[in-house]
This record gives C-alpha cells, structure tokens and sequence, in this order.
C-alpha cells in the first residue's frame, strides 16, 4: 500500500474556536490533537462487521446523528474542533436548571458567553448506543442560524468529550458516517506518525507560497478551507487569492450578519497532495472543513489520535462555486431566498422571495443541500418558480460557468494519487 504521511505540529489555541458554516459562525470549546496519514485506497459502500452504527450525510452538510436527551430523540452535529456537547438554548435551557459557570468565546466575532451546566443523560446513536457519562459539563447557545441555514432541527452538536474514546469514519461519496469498533484494517501497514497530547485536531498545511501553517481540522465546518485575517490579507496582497463576493456570517454572540471576505486560492498541500483553486473563507482561526475531507474517506482514531484519509469517488471533482447569484434558507417551513451577493441577480431575485418549486420539483420535496448542489452545475439552467408579495411568477437563471483564476496543472509528483 502507497502511503503519504503529512506532518502534524502541537497548536495551542483558546479555548474557542470557531466553526464557519458557509456562511454562518458558531462557537464551540476546542478539542485535541491528531496526527494524519494519508493512504491511496477507495473506500466501500457496504456496511462491515466492524461497524458499530452508521449514519447517513450528504454534501453541503454538517454529520448528524440521533441524540437521546430528556427521553427525546433529536439531531445533532459532530463537531471535531468542539471539546464538549452542547445543546441548543431554546430546546433545553429551560430544563437545565441553573448553570454552573460560564465561559466567554473570546477568538469569536462578538464575544460569545456560554453558560455551562450540569449534563443530564444522554445517549448517542440509535440501535447502538452510547450512553455519556452523567455530572460533566456542557454548554448551552441559540443553535437556530443552523436550521435556518440547514432547513434541519439539529438540536446540539457532540464534543471530542464524547468522540476521545471512538474511532469516526466520514465518506460523502458513499453518503454515510459510521462509528467503528477499531480502526480499519486497511490501515495496517500504513505508515504513523507521533501525535500531540495538546492542542486542536490539526494538520500542517502548505498554503500557496507562503510557507506551512497549522490548521484545525473540525468537521463543524463545511467549507473547504477558513484563512485567519492576516493569512488571508497577505495572500490578497500577493495576489494569491482571487477576491469573490463577499460572505456573511452569523454571529451567535449577538453581533447580527457581519461581512467576511471569501474567494479563491491559487492551492494547497497537505502532503504529497496538491489542490488548486480552493474555495476560502475568512474566519478568526485557520481550519479545514467537511468541503476539503468528502474528497477522501476519513477516518478519526481518537483513542490514537491518528486521522486516515485515502481516496473515494469525490476525490478528483473540482471545488464547487455557487452559480446562482444567492443563498437560499428556511424558515418557518417555507424556502426562501436569503442574501442576495450578485447585484445582477437582484432585479430578478430578491432576499425573502419564497421558493416553491426548483427545477419544476417543489422546493419542500427537497433539501437545502440538494437546491445549493443545483445551485453549483456550471453551463446549465436553474428554473424557479417564486413567490413575492402573494404574486408567483417563473424564472429561469443561465448558471455561466466561472473559469479558475489560477492554473490547474500540477506535477504529477504532487497530483492526489489514484488508488489501485
């Protein structure tokens, strides 16, 4: 077996980090550190023996798995760069009780205070579950900009607290996470590295030509790649990245929409892997999100804390861009237009439009997941039919393909290797 080892270096970050999802920011407490390895294989869609319980996931999304809370079955996010579970505020606080402590996300845009409380039980899974450990900590924010942007009621998100003692494996391409019992055989002669006690998930990552830098790797985050202020602006200055419109996010700390730059970076390496033309956000801390990980099988041994990724069929697709001029969410069942970046689309399509159908299916048949790939096929049409003041009417938007801004063309030493 082809293996690529990619280095790891000990981050110490505060105890917040952010998690950036396309467009909206939440806060979550840091976790710990692994190191990665990298192996040219393919992935199966057939469930193993060595699966304890897998989950279905789709792209453009965060993994959610069923979580039993207060006797209720609800839905949360696995977050890697989260050190603990935390609930949403208006779904649990109430049935809390009094918090013990509180602690300020100080890496956030508006300083975000978390109250934390004494956790209840809770068990993770379905026909195979976890049961958590009773008296620990847990903290409590307004989890709703998430179904917003998700259409989902994702009622909390699951912490390296839980996840230090599992082994996670995540593959889009075949559209399932899965908790394992040991780490997959494939791997057995794999070559590892030393790992880090301290710290955040994280990996060395080449960033275009300025040099290596520590990224956390935190599957909260379902972009490709987040850039802290200063990478970002030096890289803008050196004309490293090429400027898009700009992005908005959600500040749960009270801060409302606020504008983050985004646009597109000439590559990255992560061991002997190369990728051009990376889509970035701007975000307090460097991260890599669920976008860069569906191009491989990942899978988290934390008991080792080793992180596996080898190819699956998502591999090679080029970054997506979204075509359509607009962002789309969901409120109050309804599908609506939300933000509006490309002013030619706006005499078209205006913020708060309600969507009713895509593509001549009605829009509530589908996730927003599904509308955002719709969203993202270059030299095709996108048919809506939306509804403004009580008024329907139907348009049709060209989806104009959007040419890289940088070459493509890589060595073949540092291509993504194909498996055999």
């Amino acid at each position: 077996m082809t293996s690529y080892v990619c280095e790891l270096k000990k981050q110490m970050i505060n105890h917040v980090v952010i998690i950036a999802i396309q467009g909206i920011s939440t806060f979550l407490i840091s976790g710990v550190v692994c190191p990665a390895i990298f192996a040219a294989e393919t992935g199966t869609d057939q469930q193993t023996q060595n699966e304890i319980e897998r989950f279905p996931i789709e792209r453009d999304c965060v993994i959610l798995v069923p979580v039993t809370v207060f006797g209720k079955e609800e839905r949360f996010l696995i977050g890697t760069g989260g050190t603990t579970i935390v609930l949403d505020k208006r779904t649990f606080e109430e049935r809390l009780g009094k918090p013990v402590n509180t602690v300020v996300a100080t890496d956030a845009l508006t300083p975000l205070r978390i109250p934390l409380f004494r956790r209840p039980p809770i068990i993770v899974g379905g026909r195979s579950s976890f049961a958590t450990e009773d008296g620990g900590l847990i903290g409590c924010i307004d989890l709703s900009p998430l179904n917003k942007h998700y259409g989902k009621d994702i009622s909390g998100a699951i912490g390296m607290d839980f996840l230090k003692s599992k082994v996670l494996r995540v593959d889009f391409g075949s559209g399932y996470a899965s908790f394992l019992k040991e780490p997959s055989n494939a791997f057995a002669e794999s070559e590892r590295l030393s790992f880090l006690n301290t710290g955040s998930p994280s990996i060395r990552v080449q960033v275009a030509d300025s040099g290596f830098h520590t990224f956390m790797v935190d599957t909260g985050f379902n972009g490709s790649l987040a850039l802290e202020p200063g990478l970002f602006g030096k890289l803008l200055k050196t004309k490293q990245i090429e400027l898009r419109e700009n992005g908005r996010a959600i500040d749960l700390g009270g801060g409302g929409k606020t504008k983050l730059r985004r646009g597109i970076l000439s590559s990255v390496a992560v061991g002997s892997f190369q990728i051009c033309n990376v889509n970035v956000n701007e975000t307090p801390i460097n991260t890599v999100g669920l976008a860069f990980l569906e191009r491989f099988v990942s899978e988290f041994d934390f008991p080792n804390r080793k992180l596996f990724l080898y190819r699956n069929k998502l591999t090679n697709l080029p970054e997506p861009r979204t075509l359509c001029g607009f962002g789309v969410a969901r409120v109050n069942q309804l599908t609506v237009v939300d933000d509006v970046d490309d002013p030619a689309r706006d005499a078209v399509v205006q913020k708060d439009d309600v969507i009713l159908t895509v593509n001549d299916t009605p829009a509530d048949r589908l996730s927003l997941s599904k509308i955002r790939i719709l969203c993202t096929v270059p030299d095709s049409k996108l048919k809506l039919t939306l509804q403004r003041d009580g008024v329907r009417f139907d348009v049709a938007l060209d989806l104009k393909r959007i040419p890289d801004p940088f070459p493509s063309v890589v060595s073949e030493e540092n291509a993504i290797p194909s498996g055999k």
